[in-house]
């Protein structure tokens, strides 16, 4: 492998992304019965959810330093990267959350001054509406466990981001999709490839 081939730590860091949503319901839904009552998870079969999350924020800090490296082989400044990280609230706290699962809780470097924390992990169901469906829906028959969508399902690994007072900063989501969409802004940028 070339560990210096952006577009291969891209594909690396898209296919962790995707790993955390699950299209095929039947691998997810877990319908339990007891006497008295029904109870309906979305992790039958999931390995552990906080693993993939961290995979995810690793893969995302990582490629600072190969920005780095790779603008800096171009004749450019590596601190502008570290100045790009600066400005984005979301890529600090990627940082934040990488080093405190290297290093420990809570980190000396802090960049977000958020000392922030995953919380509240957890499979949601998402229904979503299409063009042919106005409205979305889901159903499931609890006697046989059989469900049926008229729109597109998916189970996804969701989370808060939170600070060190465990105040709600944003979804597990919005700071993924935000801090890889800064990636690619960087990215483009300073023409890195």
């Amino acid at each position: 492998m070339d560990f210096n081939n952006i577009s291969i730590r891209l594909k690396r860091i898209y296919t962790s992304v995707n790993a955390r949503v699950e299209t095929k319901l039947d691998r997810a839904i877990n319908l339990v019965k007891t006497s008295k009552s029904f109870k309906i998870t979305f992790d039958k079969h999931s390995e552990d959810p906080l693993n993939k999350i961290f995979i995810i924020l690793h893969n995302l800090a990582n490629l600072k330093d190969h920005l780095k490296i790779i603008l800096n082989s171009k004749g450019g400044n590596r601190q502008d990267i570290e100045n790009e990280i600066n400005n984005s609230l979301h890529l600090k706290i990627i940082i934040d959350l990488s080093n405190a699962d290297k290093h420990g809780y809570p980190t000396r470097s802090n960049r977000s001054q958020l000392n922030p924390q995953i919380k509240n992990v957890r499979h949601s169901l998402h229904v979503k509406k299409t063009e042919d469906q106005p409205q979305a829906s889901f159903s499931i028959n609890m006697l046989s466990g059989n469900h049926s969508t008229n729109s597109v399902a998916k189970v996804v690994i969701a989370a808060d981001v939170v600070d060190q007072n465990e105040n709600f900063i944003m979804s597990l989501d919005q700071l993924i999709n935000s801090g890889l969409t800064m990636w690619e802004k960087i990215l483009k940028k300073y023409n890195i490839q």
